[in-house]
């Protein structure tokens, strides 16, 4: 695990200034997933956002609690793996529980909004974080990702 500020130079025995996610203070309990979508196509994944909020709101409701939606926007690079267009990155932050059987809060919901970002608005995954959905194109999303990964 990566961390830092405070949590990277702490003492283990002083919990006071532990991560909110280290498991002896039972804090903030969060997962992230995350889709990067080609700008020309972020407004239609946000409209096609609000259409399910519209139907029902309550299904959002809560998603603030654990920073919801955090966007950010990437230029277009010639970098190796950078973005071949001008991109946004979409995390989506959402509780879950510690039992893995127990689904997340509203996930039909979540997984109908992370779908729609990776297939229907031809977003790429981020690979190492992402649901089942993330990976149904990936070779063909990302075709430098084998030579990343075998050379």
């Amino acid at each position: 695990m990566q961390t830092s500020g405070s949590c990277l130079y702490s003492p283990q025995s002083d919990t006071d200034s532990a991560c909110v996610w280290d498991p002896r203070i039972k804090g903030q309990f969060f997962y992230e997933s995350s889709a990067i979508l080609p700008a020309a196509t972020f407004a239609n994944f946000i409209h096609d956002v609000k259409k399910l909020r519209d139907m029902n709101p309550e299904n959002f409701c809560g998603v603030d609690m654990y920073d919801g939606f955090l966007m950010r926007f990437i230029s277009k690079s010639d970098a190796y793996l950078g973005q071949p267009e001008d991109s946004v990155v979409v995390d989506f932050n959402y509780y879950r529980a510690d039992e893995a059987s127990m689904p997340r809060l509203n996930q039909d919901v979540w997984e109908e909004v992370e779908q729609n970002g990776v297939l229907q608005v031809f977003g790429q995954a981020s690979l190492g974080q992402e649901q089942e959905a993330g990976f149904c194109w990936c070779a063909g999303q990302v075709p430098e990702f084998q030579q990343v990964c075998w050379s």
